[in-house]
């Protein structure tokens, strides 16, 4: 659970933030292949979120407001 509802979401915050995260993204292709479930595809993902597309900014912006 931890992997599709958190790992992936970090790791796209990451993409975003242009912060690396190799081992996160270790786990959830380990975790993946393990279980036979491509969590990236399935996860909660910031498209999910209505994150998708947005800035570093923007994002802030609608974790802070809302808005």
């Amino acid at each position: 659970e931890d992997v599709p509802y958190a790992l992936v979401t970090v790791s796209e915050l990451g993409d975003v933030l242009k912060v690396e995260t190799p081992v996160i993204d270790a786990l959830i292709t380990i975790a993946s292949c393990a279980n036979g479930q491509d969590y990236r595809a399935v996860g909660r993902s910031l498209k999910n979120l209505r994150l998708g597309g947005l800035t570093k900014e923007k994002i802030l912006k609608r974790v802070e407001t809302g808005k």
